[in-house]
């Protein structure tokens, strides 16, 4: 009994190593699960931004439609920071894969924005309440910067060598796209509904 017991003891360090090195491996995975998610949001979101043209009699819902995809993409961000936060720090074979899968959102992400930007007439003529939809876009734009910026900064942290040393450049790179983006909007408070109708909505 005691030998077997000695047996057991010896292995158990040999286990608990390849156990973390399974869960390392498996966190990897989860973050570019969860990148392929955000993908997935952003295409969808461009999509509907692709077919938006601000038509006064579907606008008001089309815009809140915009609004609803746009939460899921920052979802889909946050519980990518929160897996990439949890995560121990990644091999070069992890940090390679996720890296690519960033690589792989930045046209995906610099499309969106430009779209964004370039919709800007349309989110304009759609009122809801008594003012345009443009101030809405641009605080979102400003929400998604920051949570941006929180993934890039939670992954960086968990690369490796190389990959870890070319991550604030991409970040960099990211927060500037998105700058670009709301600087089309950036002065601006939404339009307000002219005075005669204000006064038959009152």
């Amino acid at each position: 009994m005691r030998s077997i017991s000695n047996a057991l003891c010896a292995l158990l360090p040999f286990t608990a190593t390849a156990l973390g090195a399974a869960i390392e491996k498996r966190q990897g995975a989860n973050i570019v699960y969860g990148l392929q998610q955000v993908q997935a949001q952003i295409g969808v979101l461009n999509q509907m931004l692709y077919y938006f043209d601000g038509n006064p009699a579907t606008g008001a819902l089309d815009a809140i439609k915009i609004q609803d995809q746009t939460d899921n993409v920052g979802e889909a961000v946050e519980y990518t920071t929160q897996i990439a936060n949890a995560s121990p720090t990644l091999d070069e074979a992890d940090s390679l894969a996720v890296s690519t899968q960033v690589l792989s959102l930045r046209p995906d992400i610099k499309n969106l924005l430009l779209n964004i930007a370039a919709k800007k007439p349309d989110f304009d003529g759609v009122i809801v309440g008594l003012f345009s939809v443009s101030k809405q876009v641009k605080e979102s734009l400003q929400d998604q910067k920051a949570l941006t910026v929180a993934l890039g900064d939670a992954i960086a942290m968990k690369l490796t060598g190389a990959f870890k040393k070319a991550a604030p450049e991409i970040n960099d790179e990211f927060a500037m796209e998105f700058d670009a983006a709301i600087a089309a909007y950036v002065n601006d408070e939404g339009i307000p509904v002219p005075s005669d109708l204000t006064d038959l909505l009152e």
